[in-house]
């Protein structure tokens, strides 16, 4: 069995003792030991090898060789140590890790040792079963795989030391916190890793926790991969092994830079809204949900005469004194709990979600003076929606209810001298003319209601005849007020009406405004112009009452003789030069007899008489002349009363108006006569069908001597407008496409 031993010792006795002992050690190793020849052949086997394998010496020695108990896949690799290893014996491996196959099938894991023996070609293996350790180490690093895993995966930096301080471990939020890798971290200390102001405090906290074992919590500074200095707390705990014996410590890092940040901005903005509270101009203060004071602001103070530090955590109502002299709830009272009682002494209160506004008299304010205070109180909450107080500010609005008092009377007034003025008055803007207001005059002359007027503009209602309104605007835009223009305006009817119109800018707000008076003179114009008419009926009346019969004498004398010479036989060949001669003196005598109509101090024999009779009488003669020009008359008679006039005078008014009308109307048509009461006056109308009476003919209409007729003497309706005024009545005229009326409105007074 050991038969390199002859060779080496010749004494027998020796030798057997020497294999003895050899053997002996061989079968005690404790390690399953074989020698393996040349040929891979297993020579020897011990005990152990027989426990590991399950084979028997006898069914192993010399009968098997080593690659019968290798897997297969280690056959190459390990054949390659056998070669080399009896070429030189050092060029392969001594002790490796590998595996055997036993009796049963089973691959064991094994540290095998392998020598060769010296001065021969064989080697000797050893080898120890290492399966349930490497099963315990696999178990072992897969828990620890875990546990750094899990480590891992927590947000906040972790870190753990031994007792000398020197860092163990690390999880993957420290490594990116500090920017460093855990080789780079394992093994350092503070002192390896961070500035000495740093490090000093780390170290002198870290020695605290291991002379006092327990847990440590500071605040500090932890130097970040960006390289900033970041606001952190540091969590520790001292840890120890099974056997309870210190073995290191644990820590974690809380980044609190941007809690800091927000704590900063947070006491910062609580500061500012101190600040904004205290220099409010209006009174305010604020309660908790306990109703203690917990801020009362400069304003306050003045208005109450408490200075801040005498009512700050005070409660119990204590701030009601200053405003009622009395603890008493009030109105930021009524937004922590609504009471009803007490909502009922206020003049009003608005309630709006958690707001609450009212206004009330106060009457402790200013040391007793009393105000009219304006207040709202709403409800303070925390971002949860919790009630954690209230605010209430208060204004004196003394002054400006006396002011809106003194505005109201003001407008009062106004509204009374606007709408009571005897002009028109309107107030509108500068840009598109829009109507803002307008006063009762302006809707009476007008015609208008305010209905139609509201939102309307002057052109909407098409107010200006004359000027335009762009000229009205351009004149005020330069001179900046515009002072008695003459004007002519339309009302709704679209009748005109002539006024003077004054104006003046108005700058309101942002909006320009112009205020306009027209005073209407339609009626004084018309005096004037009726004035100017009689003035010149009377001088032409006076003129003809002068010389009217100087001059009818020898017009007689001439016709007598006319006629005489016609009737002589001698001048029968002159007898129509005589009757045209006898025709145009008694023209002339006609329009002598007109020019005697006009005078103001004519005779006149007045009786009563109604209108509608003097009509009936003439009524076959006006026929008459309408048949000769084929056209038509028609009467409609109202129920009207006597009337004081001269019924030579009124047929002879009649006669001309109604020959105009006729002059005035193609063949075809027709005129319609009509008497009716109007107010307090009997009226009598004409009206004709013809094209109407142009407006510059119009105007003129009644002068005496203007005619449109060839052969007229324009005295006709002046003689009308003598006949009326001695008949104590007004001639008026409405003309149009269709027609023209002539009213003459007789005065029953």
């Amino acid at each position: 069995m050991f038969s390199f031993l002859t060779d080496l010792i010749k004494d027998e006795e020796i030798l057997a003792k020497t294999k003895e002992y050899c053997w002996t050690i061989f079968n005690t190793t404790g390690a399953a030991t074989a020698i393996i020849e040349e040929d891979k052949t297993i020579s020897l086997a011990n005990v152990e090898f027989e426990k590991v394998t399950g084979f028997t010496r006898c069914e192993v020695e010399g009968k098997k060789k080593w690659p019968e108990f290798v897997p297969k896949n280690l056959h190459a690799t390990m054949e390659e140590y056998h070669r080399l290893r009896r070429i030189t014996p050092n060029s392969a491996p001594k002790k490796y890790e590998a595996q055997a196959i036993n009796r049963q099938g089973e691959t064991r894991d094994i540290m095998l040792t392998v020598s060769m023996i010296p001065g021969s070609k064989k080697s000797i293996a050893s080898f120890s079963d290492i399966t349930k350790q490497k099963r315990a180490q696999g178990a072992l690093r897969d828990q620890s795989f875990f546990l750094q895993r899990m480590i891992d995966s927590i947000p906040n930096p972790i870190f753990y030391k031994d007792c000398m301080g020197l860092y163990q471990g690390c999880n993957k939020a420290f490594e990116e916190f500090l920017g460093k890798t855990k080789r780079d971290v394992i093994g350092k200390s503070v002192y390896d890793l961070y500035p000495q102001d740093l490090a000093d405090k780390y170290y002198e906290m870290d020695a605290a926790l291991f002379n006092e074992p327990g847990v440590q919590a500071y605040e500090h500074r932890l130097l970040s991969a960006d390289g900033s200095k970041r606001d952190v707390i540091f969590n520790k705990a001292t840890c120890k092994n099974k056997n309870g014996v210190l073995v290191g410590l644990v820590g974690t890092v809380v980044d609190i830079t941007e809690r800091k940040k927000a704590e900063n901005q947070l006491r910062s903005l609580n500061q500012r809204l101190e600040d904004i509270i205290d220099f409010l101009p209006d009174a305010t203060y604020v309660v908790n949900k306990d109703r203690k004071v917990i801020a009362w602001n400069k304003a306050i103070e003045k208005m109450t005469g408490v200075k801040k530090e005498d009512i700050l955590g005070r409660g119990d109502y204590a701030y009601a004194v200053p405003f009622y002299g009395e603890r008493r709830p009030t109105l930021i009272d009524l937004v922590l709990k609504p009471q009803k009682k007490l909502e009922d002494k206020y003049d009003y209160i608005i309630r709006n979600g958690d707001t609450l506004i009212t206004e009330t008299n106060v009457p402790f304010t200013y040391q007793g003076k009393g105000a009219i205070l304006w207040g709202i109180a709403t409800l303070l909450l925390d971002s949860n929606r919790n009630v954690i107080g209230a605010i209430e500010s208060i204004r004196d609005i003394t002054g400006h209810i006396n002011a809106k008092k003194a505005l109201k009377l003001s407008e009062q007034r106004f509204a009374q001298i606007f709408n009571n003025s005897p002009s028109l008055m309107f107030i509108s803007t500068i840009d598109e003319g829009r109507l803002v207001m307008v006063n009762n005059r302006f809707l009476q002359v007008t015609g208008y209601s305010q209905e139609e007027i509201a939102g309307r503009t002057v052109s909407d209602i098409n107010f200006w005849a004359k000027p335009e309104r762009a000229e009205v605007i351009k004149l005020l835009q330069k001179n900046g007020m515009i002072s008695n223009l003459e004007c002519t305006f339309r009302e709704k009817s679209g009748e005109t009406s002539i006024g003077l119109y004054s104006a003046r800018i108005m700058p309101l707000d942002d909006e320009q405004l112009v205020l306009s008076v027209v005073n209407d003179i339609s009626e004084r114009k018309r005096l004037q112009e009726e004035m100017s008419r009689l003035e010149r009926l009377n001088l032409i009346g006076e003129m003809a009452a002068g010389i009217g019969h100087e001059i009818r004498n020898p017009m007689t004398t001439i016709r007598g003789f006319l006629q005489m010479l016609g009737e002589k036989q001698e001048c029968s060949k002159f007898r129509n030069y005589f009757s045209l001669m006898i025709e145009e003196l008694d023209r002339a005598n006609s329009i002598i007899s007109e020019y005697l109509s006009l005078a103001k101090n004519k005779a006149v024999c007045k009786k009563h008489h109604n209108l509608n009779d003097i009509l009936k009488a003439l009524y076959p003669l006006i026929q008459a002349d309408a048949m000769r020009t084929d056209m038509y008359v028609q009467m409609e008679p109202g129920d009207i009363p006597d009337l004081l006039l001269d019924e030579k005078e009124i047929r002879q008014l009649i006669l001309n108006m109604i020959r105009n009308g006729l002059e005035a109307m193609e063949p075809g048509g027709r005129i319609t006569l009509k008497t009716f009461i109007k107010e307090d006056k009997v009226v009598l109308a004409i009206q004709d069908q013809g094209k109407g009476i142009e407006q510059d003919v119009l105007n003129k209409m009644g002068t005496p001597f203007f005619t449109t007729k060839d052969s007229g003497t324009g005295l006709g309706l002046a003689v009308c407008d003598s006949i009326a005024l001695r008949q104590n009545a007004t001639i008026r005229v409405e003309t149009g496409p269709s027609g023209t009326t002539f009213y003459v409105d007789f005065s029953t007074s």
